[in-house]
């Protein structure tokens, strides 16, 4: 990444332009402008100018700084390089975590990478109910940051922190959730929902007896 600094009042970015660069604001302060309103702001640590270059897009709002300002830069090359290497990367540890899930242990590598790159981030804040007792069940969640509590009957029976995971069994079956669970704090997962997983797999039931047909 390079430096690049701005004066009080100059653009960073103009909305409308053609997006070639992704920013990350390290020292000043900047303005967020769509259709000549203030919609955000930008402090130190906030990135901007992503969208443009991930969907090959103008620029949707204007960047513009408020006081001496300076930022890091990536181009558009250099910020879908970065990219593909953090989906790599990100792919790469979904594959270990599939890896610990035992309904899953008898696929092949192929199968629990195809999976990887089909699992979704979902975050939840403090207190949401991820699933519900009783209610219809199609996704699998990996905890990659966070606590959750289970809880059966209105009665907390465990705790599930980073590294876990629940809900597989929605996708064997389409079954009711045995239990609520329910964050702790914000929480951060991976998911798979149950009609991705067949049909990147096919049908599951030989799963269940660890593929004995294979």
């Amino acid at each position: 990444m390079k430096p690049v600094k701005f004066n009080p009042e100059e653009k960073v970015i103009q909305q409308g332009d053609p997006g070639d660069r992704f920013y990350v604001l390290t020292k000043g302060h900047c303005v967020v402008i769509k259709n000549q309103r203030q919609v955000n702001e930008c402090k130190p640590g906030d990135g901007f100018g992503d969208l443009a270059l991930l969907f090959n897009q103008p620029r949707a709002a204007t960047v513009k700084a408020t006081i001496e300002t300076e930022c890091y830069f990536l181009t558009s090359e250099h910020f879908k390089s970065f990219m593909m290497q953090a989906r790599q990367a990100q792919i790469k540890k979904y594959e270990q975590l599939l890896k610990e899930v035992k309904i899953l242990n008898k696929l092949k590598e192929q199968e629990i990478y195809m999976i990887a790159q089909a699992m979704r981030p979902f975050q939840a804040s403090a207190g949401t109910d991820i699933i519900v007792q009783g209610e219809d069940g199609d996704v699998f969640f990996f905890i990659e940051q966070g606590e959750v509590q289970v809880i059966y009957n209105g009665n907390q029976v465990a705790i599930l922190k980073t590294g876990s995971y629940f809900g597989e069994a929605a996708l064997l079956h389409n079954c009711k959730r045995n239990a609520t669970v329910r964050s702790i704090g914000i929480v951060n997962c991976a998911t798979l929902d149950r009609d991705t997983f067949v049909n990147l797999i096919g049908k599951l039931e030989g799963l269940e007896d660890g593929r004995k047909n294979e």
